[in-house]
């Protein structure tokens, strides 16, 4: 029964959006606005009799109306479909710009580790930590263990030791074997 009561709502709709159109036909007759391709054509299907011509041209200028507003809903879908479109495209441009960046940050950390550049203590972290690379666990244990940049701290430095150990990092491995 769902699409009867659809169909009969939108039948409904469709009957008073003419009835306003056929109002507003004849206000604008009444104003003197008539439109001369279309009388032209009334006057022609009626044979010359204005009386008939007057009744075809409001049925005509009805329909025009109707296809106006059905032009006017094509170009606002077509106009709000380019409007997604470019939404998505700056999406999937802000996107891929963004995995962009990241990926040269964390190559710049990396070439940072590589070349023992790293700014700060909290570089170095951040690489041990959110991106594990084994270098960098390794540099904080040595940090930790001779007490460069932070207290001396043996607990810290083995763990960080451990940490760079398990990931199979060869001088971490054999640092292990000989602080302890």
């Amino acid at each position: 029964m769902f699409f009867f009561d659809k169909l009969k709502k939108t039948t409904v709709n469709n009957r008073l959006v003419e009835e306003t159109q056929y109002e507003e036909v004849m206000n604008e007759i009444r104003l003197g606005f008539i439109r001369d391709g279309l009388w032209a054509k009334a006057l022609a299907e009626s044979s010359g009799n204005e009386n008939k011509a007057m009744g075809l041209y409001i049925k005509y200028r009805v329909q025009s109306m109707k296809d106006e507003l059905e032009i006017k809903d094509q170009l606002l879908k077509k106009m709000k479909a380019e409007i997604e479109e470019e939404k998505r495209k700056k999406s999937k441009e802000k996107e891929r710009q963004q995995i962009e960046n990241d990926r040269n940050l964390k190559e710049r950390r990396k070439i940072l580790l590589d070349y023992e550049e790293f700014k700060t203590f909290g570089d170095l972290e951040d690489l041990a930590n959110t991106y594990g690379y084994s270098k960098a666990k390794f540099i904080l244990a040595s940090i930790f263990y001779e007490g460069k940049l932070v207290k001396k701290d043996d607990d810290a430095a083995k763990y960080w030791l451990k940490c760079a150990a398990n990931e199979e990092y060869e001088p971490a491995k054999k640092a292990l074997d000989d602080w302890w």
